[in-house]
């Protein structure tokens, strides 16, 4: 059995006096997928930037590979330059793409022709091919993003540390973008861990799902509670779930707000989506649950959708058919 790539134990971090993550005990193994699920501010970026060495932790230890990563200056550095993380928000230096891909191979003394190769290479793979000369500054967010998972991917690190791939990410590159994710991690010897508020995003790429709800680990995620922003909308205001959707607010509330909503199973609504309609959402999952049936709807966050067995038969859906789905405000409440 392959010795585990970090160890957490009784770790812990803090902004300020604010308690913000505590493992008790976590391992990550080398050649595994792990996605990491939880709403907004459930812990999973701060995690990542233990895992990447850049927040110590407040107590407790991070071992890489059996070591504590933050031991000394010396440890540290070296694990970095086999460790890369991209996060949500594109960051490039000024220059072209090709200097900005290049950059990590340079760094570590790869010859300029076999790092013109890579770079080429690494375009190709994110479907930026021939974009060396472009300037950065000239680049869609959408083209940002793709250069970031360029140079990410460039030098063929040993740890991929990902924060919500597909956020922000057009909807014809997200299936090519996972892929290429979910290849790195077959590669021997290789860890890809990554975090998601989409629960069936989660549950369709990763090997292994970890559930983070207030800064701790969880058997499970719990079902459809979800951040929001509260937005306009035509008919008063509504909460904006990760992802877009938004549902109806039963109370007053500011727009700009971020809140904590909890949506009724039960008392969602759905129905196969006419050809001349836009589906809210996609079918991912449907299981038996007791004398109900539970659906799984991807609506760019998994929603869970409690029918009846008289409601499911009377409209027979099957994984991958689009739906559209009402959630009324009797079925919202917020914590």
């Amino acid at each position: 059995m392959s010795a585990p790539v970090f160890q957490l134990e009784n770790t812990s971090a803090r902004y300020g006096k604010t308690e913000a993550l505590r493992i008790d005990s976590l391992s990550l193994k080398p050649g595994r997928r792990y996605g990491i699920v939880g709403a907004n501010g459930a812990g999973k970026t701060t995690l990542l930037y233990l895992l990447a060495g850049l927040r110590r932790p407040a107590e407790g230890s991070v071992l890489f590979e059996g070591k504590d990563l933050y031991g000394n200056a010396a440890r540290l550095n070296a694990a970095r330059r086999r460790v890369t993380c991209i996060f949500q928000i594109p960051v490039l230096f000024r220059g072209t793409v090709f200097s900005n891909i290049a950059y990590p191979l340079a760094v570590r003394g790869i010859p300029s022709a076999e790092r013109a190769r890579k770079v080429s290479r690494a375009l190709e793979l994110v479907e930026l091919s021939g974009f060396e000369k472009r300037k950065s500054d000239s680049l869609s967010d959408g083209e940002k993003q793709k250069v970031m998972h360029a140079r990410a991917l460039v030098f063929d690190p040993d740890v991929l540390l990902v924060d919500e791939p597909v956020v922000n990410i057009d909807r014809a590159y997200r299936p090519v973008l996972m892929s290429i994710l979910s290849g790195f991690a077959e590669k021997e010897g290789r860890l890809l861990v990554f975090t998601s508020h989409n629960a069936s995003l989660v549950s369709r790429y990763a090997d292994e799902v970890l559930a983070l709800d207030s800064g701790r680990l969880v058997d499970s995620y719990p079902e459809n509670i979800f951040m929001a922003e509260v937005v306009e909308a035509m008919e008063g205001k509504a909460a904006q779930l990760p992802g877009g959707f938004t549902v109806p607010l039963p109370v007053e509330s500011t727009a700009g707000e971020k809140i904590k909503v909890v949506l009724s199973p039960e008392k969602i609504r759905i129905e196969r989506t006419p050809e001349t309609e836009k589906p809210s959402g996609t079918v991912w999952k449907i299981e038996s649950a007791g004398s109900s049936i539970k659906l799984s709807i991807d609506v760019g966050v998994q929603l869970v959708v409690v029918l009846s067995a008289d409601e499911y038969n009377s409209i027979k859906l099957l994984p991958g058919e689009k739906v559209s789905v009402t959630v009324p405000a009797e079925a919202v409440s917020m914590e």
